[in-house]
């Protein structure tokens, strides 16, 4: 079952908001939720048996773990049009890695002032 936008703003408009980056060995990959495709949605349901929404829920909770980062860092390249399997990059990322998760959010205004 799909969620519904906040009232008063889009799903596209909240969707907007973030993004998720992940170094891995120093190599920043940024996933943008907003850029998915039916297909890339498709592929990571088949490889994964997640979506973007169970993707997005498990990648910003605590601590998430290689698989979840590594689906990130797949859909990242897929979406930089990379032509790379979720195997390739599962196998490619150990608990050895140097994995950073970096939080991003989209359209911040960096000339507004910090809260």
């Amino acid at each position: 079952m799909a969620t519904a936008p906040l009232p008063g703003t889009s799903r596209r408009a909240a969707a907007d908001e973030v993004t998720l980056t992940v170094k891995v060995d120093g190599t920043p990959h940024t996933f943008r939720p907003t850029e998915m495709t039916a297909r890339l949605v498709g592929d990571l349901r088949r490889a994964t048996g997640m979506g973007v929404n169970g993707l997005m829920q498990l990648a910003i909770g605590d601590d998430p773990d290689i698989d979840i980062l590594a689906a990130i860092v797949w859909m990242a390249r897929r979406q930089a049009g990379e032509a790379v399997t979720y195997e390739t990059v599962a196998d490619s990322i150990t608990y050895d890695s140097d994995l950073e998760p970096v939080d991003e959010v989209a359209d911040e205004d960096p000339d507004s002032p910090p809260l």
